[in-house]
């Protein structure tokens, strides 16, 4: 009796190569339909339909590595590629490795076709060109090279495919490499136009001296497109190794920028821009000095630095103007009268100090004197340009054996101002004796002056009758007792008068002890040292009126109540 005739019909199908049938015979059993489908990939292998194969193999459980082996034997990259892709598909995503290796092989395998294709065959290699780019755009290629893609770009370069490797680094924005790889190929303008359009700045700090060596006004332009963005001190090691005539002035514009535009005041730029201009600029130094200021505690730069420099490269006018900023007054005359006494004059009139200026204008005079020894009469102009000269501090200056009427006329002059001079002292000594004499006329007024004091008089103080106590009374009417006075003016003075007042009422007590002391020697000298006691004390007490006095002008500030919190917890 048969039982389940169709059991092995799957196995006669496919051996008769009906494979079709084979598969509907198999009943779901996944191994049989395996087999079937190795065979059916086998056939197609052999009759040279090497794509079917590889989409029929990679439907199959056969090893991986014998299928590839297959393909890679008889030099079907095509249909290996094809393989992969399908394999490539069915993985997991947990199954990293097995991901990375096949992009990996797939990347290789497509270089080489292309690369191949590129000779023989320009319309295929454009065909294999679209699908590499289709297949690297991929997810889960997107996905492997954000881990892998420094191996993908030594893959590339290996290659020397730098199309295909520009193109990748720009598609996942890997902005360093591709400028990197602009340069290397010596595509200057394209890695420009990279740095230009990204937004990093390590990049721009990187590459633009590069760039600059090869396109100076471009990336001069780039780094001025920047602004603020970037900090010019991080560029100037590179800057500083570029010194031909076309990279100078670019640089020079560059630094002109970040310090009138962008405001910098970094000291290293400030000085780096004086350095080129001292050696390649002369005549903008100046210009630019006199915009940073005469204060030298505002200026950005280094003062000596820059003198040092104007020294070296000889720019007189520029050494002058330093020389004046750090007050090196002499040196700075001197060094105008050089080329150009008009500036000398002008540096000469500068300090406010009397004895220096009439100092550098006897240097000036000097060298007038000098210059001009056959005309006396121009030399001696110079006493009409500075007031502080007169003709007695020339005269050293000119020959022994110079005529004196050429001074006739200074002389007289000096002598007229001399005159005037006297006649001014001698009305202000006058004025000064006569207000001597009213003062000592109000002094003795004021020994004569008196006041009255009624009975019924009190104190601005307490307000008790004022002649129950000894008291005080001010020129501005007011009158205190002498203790009602103390005690309002003593918080007033400073611990130092304080104390001082202190000593002096414990020595007019230790006073009136002796004197009242039966074996006194001399009441007289007791007595004495008494009223001069009291006389300081009173000084110290009754300098000043209570409340018209210096005293009551140190209270407006003052606060009327010091202590808050004991004023609210009362009133609580």
């Amino acid at each position: 009796m048969i039982i389940n005739e169709q059991r092995n019909a799957w196995r006669l199908y496919a051996d008769r190569q009906k494979f079709d049938l084979a598969l509907q015979y198999c009943n779901d059993n996944p191994a049989h339909r395996d087999m079937v489908l190795v065979k059916q990939a086998q056939s197609r292998f052999d009759l040279g339909d090497y794509l079917e194969a590889a989409r029929i193999y990679s439907d199959t459980q056969l090893s991986f590595e014998e299928v590839c082996l297959r393909f890679i034997n008889c030099g079907q990259n095509d249909a290996l590629m094809l393989y992969l892709k399908n394999r490539l598909a069915r993985l997991k995503s947990q199954e990293k490795m097995q991901i990375t290796m096949l992009i990996v092989w797939m990347v290789e395998l497509y270089l080489v076709e292309i690369s191949r294709c590129a000779v023989d065959s320009p319309e295929r290699e454009r065909e294999l060109q679209k699908e590499f780019d289709a297949f690297m755009q991929t997810a889960i290629v997107i996905d492997c090279m954000k881990k892998n893609r420094a191996v993908i770009y030594d893959l590339m370069a290996s290659h020397g495919d730098s199309h295909n490797l520009t193109a990748l680094t720009t598609i996942h924005r890997d902005y360093e490499s591709v400028i990197q790889q602009y340069v290397n190929q010596g595509r200057f303008e394209d890695g420009l136009a990279v740095l230009r359009a990204q937004s990093r700045q390590e990049l721009v700090y990187k590459y633009a001296p590069v760039l600059m060596e090869e396109l100076p006004g471009e990336t001069i332009a780039v780094l001025i497109g920047q602004g603020k963005r970037l900090d010019p001190v991080k560029l100037i090691p590179a800057l500083l190794c570029l010194d031909s005539p076309k990279h100078v002035s670019e640089i020079v514009k560059y630094l002109e920028f970040c310090i009138h535009s962008t405001g910098c005041s970094d000291a290293a730029i400030h000085n780096y821009l004086i350095q080129l201009y001292s050696e390649h600029f002369r005549d903008k130094l100046l210009t630019f000095l006199e915009t940073q200021g005469k204060d030298i505690t505002m200026i950005s730069y280094d003062a000596h630095y820059a003198l040092r420099l104007t020294l070296n490269h000889k720019i007189q006018d520029a050494s002058v103007f330093l020389q004046c900023l750090l007050e090196q007054w002499v040196p700075a005359v001197e060094a105008a009268l050089s080329f150009d006494t008009q500036l000398a004059k002008l540096t000469a009139s500068q300090p406010t100090d009397q004895t220096l200026r009439k100092k550098l204008w006897l240097l000036i005079a000097e060298k007038e004197i000098r210059g001009k020894h056959e005309n006396v009469q121009e030399a001696l102009q110079i006493l009409k340009e500075c007031d502080l000269l007169r003709i007695e501090d020339l005269l050293p200056y000119f020959s022994d054996f110079q005529k004196i009427d050429h001074f006739k006329e200074a002389i007289c002059e000096s002598l007229k101002e001399y005159n005037v001079k006297i006649q001014e002292q001698r009305k202000d000594m006058e004025d000064s004796a006569k207000s001597a004499e009213r003062v000592r006329a109000e002094l003795q007024t004021f020994r004569n002056r008196s006041v009255t004091v009624g009975a019924q008089e009190q104190c601005a103080v307490c307000g008790v009758y004022l002649l129950l106590k000894p008291f005080f009374i001010f020129h501005c009417g007011h009158k205190f007792h002498g203790d009602c006075l103390e005690r309002q003016i003593v918080p007033q003075l400073d611990a130092e008068v304080v104390h001082h007042l202190m000593n002096l009422k414990q020595q007019l007590t230790v006073a009136q002890q002796q004197q009242n002391h039966p074996g006194v020697d001399s009441v007289d000298a007791v007595t004495n040292s008494k009223e001069h006691l009291k006389a300081q004390i009173e000084d110290i007490l009754a300098s000043d009126c209570l409340y018209c006095g210096e005293v009551m002008i140190r209270t407006i500030d003052k606060t009327f109540i010091e202590n808050w919190e004991k004023v609210d917890s009362d009133w609580q």
